[in-house]
């Protein structure tokens, strides 16, 4: 009797082993048609180890050359600081030969900052820039406080000044030297505003051209400046070069405001390592920035020296 129990418990415990096993390939089967339905419409995969299933991390598109990195560089840099701010520093330190070699030493200093960028990006090649290193040093409550400031209250303010420099300056056009009404100001703005971010937003593929694009008409813009100083040198117009280093202003306010207009003309180096996951090969960083710096500092001085 004993051992007819023992039996019926035997079938009754292969029995639901069978229930279990065919419960579990119906599982299986089921989950291997989600998985085909997700590559299919997604293009992501899978791959299965042991009993789990573990998803490949979804990256960035790496489509960022070295010259897609410079003309990145430079279409962040160069703006309408090198249009306004000359006649600023001019204005704080006096002679002409002074306001050069501020131009220089600030171009110099962008440079050291964009170099000691290079040694954090190559260690860390992630996108964000000074999120990802001030996370790791600080921890993430500073770094997004830090970056929180960084984007909107001084990048915003920088993009304010850009947006109504260039309203200012299109409306001269038209007005010659009276100001345009206040909504029609503002009005231009917000259109040009929207018109770039409806660009990035609906067609993200063109991004890199219209960055390009902008990189050359800025390059192009401020080489129609140089090649004029440049016929006036020819002509003898060198008077206010001659003056060199006479009657500099040593007052340590004016010294300290023309600083912080010369940093801010440079702002912007810093823009490849916000996209640094997107490149192609950190370790083209280097020349990223020391060409694309050097080219900015060359023509912020020749600019500097036509005007």
């Amino acid at each position: 009797d004993s051992l007819k129990i023992h039996e019926k418990s035997f079938d009754v415990e292969e029995g639901g082993n069978e229930v279990k096993n065919s419960s579990e390939q119906e599982q299986d089967r089921t989950a291997k048609e989600n998985d085909e339905t997700i590559i299919e419409k997604h293009g992501d995969s899978k791959e299965k180890v042991g009993n789990f299933q573990r998803e490949e991390k979804v990256t960035m598109k790496k489509n960022i050359t070295v010259i897609h990195g410079i003309c990145l560089v430079v279409s962040s840099v160069v703006g309408t600081g090198i249009y306004i701010s000359p006649t600023a520093i001019s204005r704080n330190v006096n002679p002409p030969a002074m306001s050069i070699l501020v131009w220089l030493v600030g171009g110099l200093v962008s440079i050291a900052g964009g170099i000691t960028y290079c040694e954090l990006g190559t260690m860390f090649p992630n996108n964000g820039a000074e999120l990802t290193y001030l996370r790791r040093a600080f921890g993430a409550l500073l770094s997004f406080l830090s970056c929180f400031i960084i984007q909107f209250i001084i990048s915003g303010v920088d993009m304010s000044v850009q947006f109504l420099t260039f309203s200012r300056y299109f409306w001269r056009i038209f007005y010659d030297d009276t100001d345009p009404n206040w909504y029609m100001d503002k009005a231009l703005c917000l259109f040009v505003l929207f018109c770039i971010v409806s660009l990035i937003s609906l067609k993200p593929d063109l991004t890199l051209k219209v960055v390009d694009l902008a990189a050359v008409v800025k390059i192009g813009s401020v080489g129609i400046i140089i090649m004029i100083g440049i016929i006036q040198i020819c002509k003898g117009e060198v008077k206010n070069l001659k003056v060199g280093f006479k009657d500099t202003n040593w007052d340590i306010g004016e010294w300290s405001q023309a600083w912080n207009t010369v940093l801010w003309t440079y702002s912007g180096w810093n823009s490849i390592c916000i996209m640094l996951g997107e490149t192609k090969n950190p370790r083209d960083l280097v020349k990223i920035i020391v060409c694309s710096m050097s080219l900015i500092t060359a023509c912020y001085m020749m600019t500097v020296i036509s005007y």
